[in-house]
């Protein structure tokens, strides 16, 4: 990353890592966990703990287990299902058509190793989701969120002459910012 200052990005960082749980405010929609009884994940004991962050942990190492059993066994329904609950419900993307997810789903479903070059930008948002909880040691979320938050660090600190591209987002306040 030679565009970029990565040690002024991590001291930028630095401090707020022990305060993440809590900083983090992205309220589970309660509704999901119904959901996942459905598909026969067992919530029981599960998002019991004191605060949000630790739940969307517990949520995310829950629903990992559950998607690569889906891929192991072929549970191609399954899958679809809780990656669709995943965007849609635990995302917040309802806007998407559903046959435009359904190719997602599908390719990340028949993939053992991921091309980020198959992955259409303006879906970025979608599959960074699914991918995130597929395997949450090796992917991340990618979303207009980040990639502003990202660029915010990047100007502020100096860190780089290069900004990270801003996925099309559903935030209207985001939106009125000409970046």
């Amino acid at each position: 990353m030679e565009n970029f200052d990565v040690d002024k990005i991590v001291t930028y960082l630095d401090k707020f890592k022990s305060e993440l749980s809590n900083l983090y405010s992205w309220d589970i929609n309660h509704h999901v966990f119904s959901k996942l009884d459905e598909l026969s994940i067992d919530c029981n004991g599960y998002f019991n703990k004191p605060n949000l962050y630790e739940n969307t942990i517990d949520l995310k190492m829950l629903v990992s287990k559950k998607l690569q059993e889906f891929k192991t066994f072929n549970k191609r329904n399954e899958f679809h299902k809780l990656c669709s609950l995943l965007i849609r419900d635990w995302g917040g993307i309802r806007s998407s058509k559903e046959e435009n997810t359904q190719i997602i789903i599908d390719n990340i479903f028949d993939s053992n190793e991921i091309n980020y070059s198959k992955i259409p930008f303006k879906r970025i948002a979608s599959s960074s989701k699914i991918l995130s909880f597929l395997n949450p040691e090796k992917y991340v979320i990618y979303d207009s969120r980040i990639s502003y938050s990202l660029n915010w660090i990047i100007l502020t600190q100096q860190a780089g002459n290069k900004f990270f591209p801003i996925p099309e987002g559903r935030n209207s306040r985001m939106r009125a910012f000409d970046v």
